[in-house]
Parts: structure tokens; C-alpha cells; sequence
């Protein structure tokens, strides 16, 4: 399979909150699921939880950085969606949409500047 990331990840749980946007299927539009991001880059990152949603849902992210502790609210769009144990829990390809210039500074250097950046 080839990998189609336009950004370098970095292998990392941080905790994140997520609340859909908009969508037909999935929590109930402005519930909060609780969750951990398996890895990030400056444009996206791998979400596991126990939420169902749907590919193309559009989520309100709040992800909190856990080296830094710093807090991101960010906007993102499922793009794809894994079951990884016999449909208890997800995978979700989350890419952020949107993003402030000074979310995206933030996110450019936590990945960079705390290192561990995944070669592939």
C-alpha cells in the first residue's frame, strides 16, 4: 500500500476531545467522545476510539499536545475509518481543515522540535 501522507507523522498519543460537526451517522451531533490520537502531523492525525462514525463526518477537535500540554481546538474531516478489534474499537484518518496560522506554527513545532518523527 502506498502512503499518500503529504505531512511527516510522529508516533504519539495525545489526548483529544471530539464532537461531530455535521453527519448522518455517528454520536449525536455535539456529544463528546473522549479519545487518543496514535499518531500526528501538521495536517492530520490517526484517532484511536470506541465512537462510530462515518467517513466524511466533520468533527470539532480539541487536542491536547502531551509533551507541551498545549491545547488545540481544530476543525477536521474523517477521510477513512478502521475497525481494529472486532468493532469495539476504530481507527479514524482524521485531516484538519482550516487551520490558523498559529495552530499550524504550534503543530510544526511540537512534531519537529520534540523529535521522534516516523521515517515511514
Amino acid at each position: 500500500m502506498t502512503d499518500r501522507r503529504k505531512e511527516p507523522r510522529k508516533t504519539e498519543e495525545n489526548k483529544i476531545t471530539i464532537q461531530i460537526a455535521s453527519g448522518e451517522l455517528g454520536p449525536p451531533t455535539g456529544k463528546t467522545v473522549h479519545a487518543l490520537t496514535q499518531d500526528i502531523s501538521t495536517g492530520g492525525a490517526r484517532i484511536l476510539t470506541d465512537a462510530k462514525f462515518k467517513v466524511g463526518n466533520k468533527l470539532k477537535l480539541r487536542l491536547v499536545l502531551s509533551k507541551t500540554h498545549k491545547v488545540l481546538e481544530l476543525e477536521g474531516k474523517i477521510r477513512w475509518i478502521k475497525s481494529v478489534y472486532q468493532n469495539e474499537l476504530y481507527e479514524l484518518g482524521v485531516e484538519f481543515q482550516a487551520v490558523h496560522p498559529d495552530q499550524t506554527l504550534l503543530l510544526l513545532k511540537h512534531v519537529y522540535e520534540t523529535g521522534l518523527i516516523d521515517e515511514k
